[in-house]
């Protein structure tokens, strides 16, 4: 239930931002550093709600469904759409690149690692790709709890070969698409 909140409560945020922003002078940077934040907050919010696992009723599931899939409408009328900068990488046992700059990715960042270069996650699907050494590789049904331990890990390298290599084989789950 407190997931199905969170979710509407940040779709509700990001149509006010929209909506607050429609017919103003707003620059892409400033646009870009709210996304940003709110971001960050769904990353926060969504840790709180990682542990809950309790069911709301099919009419509160519908009525969150609704807000957060919705377009959001700006003041001018038109749909307000987030833009960002395509990242396309390719990964090593997967037939199609993988745009890790999307919105549903959430990327590592800088960290310094000889081993982990890089590594992006969408929670939407618990798919993560993750550079090691120079290539690409995924792992499918990645749980984001697996993901916080990765981002949290005070050895990324260590890290990896210990809890996740071998681990969460794309050929045991369903490999998302992003068409």
């Amino acid at each position: 239930m407190k997931k199905l909140v969170i979710t509407a409560l940040l779709a509700i945020t990001v149509g006010a931002l929209a909506v607050g922003c429609s017919g103003s002078n707003v620059s892409q940077e400033e646009l870009d550093e709210a996304y940003a934040a709110i971001e960050a907050e769904e990353e926060r919010l969504e840790e709180v709600a990682d542990g809950i696992e309790s069911e709301a009723p099919a009419e509160v599931q519908e009525l969150v469904g609704a807000v957060s899939d919705a377009p959001t409408e700006a003041a001018s009328g038109s749909t307000a759409t987030r833009s960002w900068k395509p990242i396309w990488v390719t990964v090593k046992y997967r037939s199609t690149p993988v745009d890790v700059g999307a919105p549903h990715f959430k990327s590592l960042g800088h960290r310094e690692s000889r081993l982990v270069t890089g590594a992006w996650y969408d929670g939407g699907n618990d798919y993560l790709v993750i550079n090691l050494n120079g290539t690409n590789y995924h792992y499918c049904g990645f749980p984001r709890s697996a993901w916080q331990a990765l981002r949290n890990a005070e050895s990324m390298g260590r890290h990896y070969n210990a809890e996740i290599r071998g681990e969460h084989d794309c050929r045991n789950y369903i490999v998302p698409s992003y068409d």
